[in-house]
C-alpha cells in the first residue's frame, strides 16, 4: 500500500479528521496504531470537499408574482415518516400561500386520503 493510500485510509478511519489535526495527533502519540505517516496538508478527499461546499441562495424576484391571497399555493407531500404519530398518521401534506406565506399542515394516515384533505382545505378557504 502506498503512503498516500495509507494516509487516506487513516483519514477515513478517524472520521475524516482534518489533516493538520491528524498530523498533530499522530506526532504526539495520542492515537495508538497508526504508523508515522508523512501527511501533506493541502490534499483534500472528495467527501470532505463535498462537505465544505455551500449553497448559493436564490436571488429575490424583482417583481411580485402574486397580488391576491390564495392566488398561488405551493404544496408538498411528505412521508412515510419513520415514527408514527399518536393518532397513527405517517404522512404530512403542507400548503403555503405565496403572498402571505401562511402555512397549513395536515397529517394523514394513508396516501390515498390526500385528495380528501385537499378538498376539505379548499372548502375551508
Amino acid at each position: 500500500m502506498s503512503i498516500e493510500e495509507e494516509v487516506k485510509l487513516w483519514h477515513q478511519k478517524l472520521g475524516h479528521l482534518h489533516l493538520k489535526g491528524m498530523k498533530k495527533a499522530i506526532s504526539s502519540k495520542v492515537i495508538r496504531g497508526p504508523p508515522d505517516l508523512e501527511i501533506v496538508e493541502h490534499s483534500i478527499c472528495g467527501e470532505c470537499q463535498i462537505g465544505r461546499q455551500t449553497r448559493m441562495s436564490y436571488s429575490r424576484l424583482e417583481h411580485q408574482v402574486t397580488f391576491k391571497v390564495l392566488e398561488l399555493l405551493h404544496m408538498d407531500f411528505m412521508g412515510p415518516m419513520q415514527v408514527e404519530s399518536i393518532g397513527g398518521k405517517i404522512y404530512a401534506f403542507v400548503v403555503v400561500d405565496d403572498l402571505s406565506r401562511f402555512t397549513w399542515v395536515n397529517f394523514i394516515r394513508e396516501k390515498s386520503d390526500t385528495f380528501d384533505v385537499f378538498k376539505d382545505l379548499c372548502t375551508q378557504l
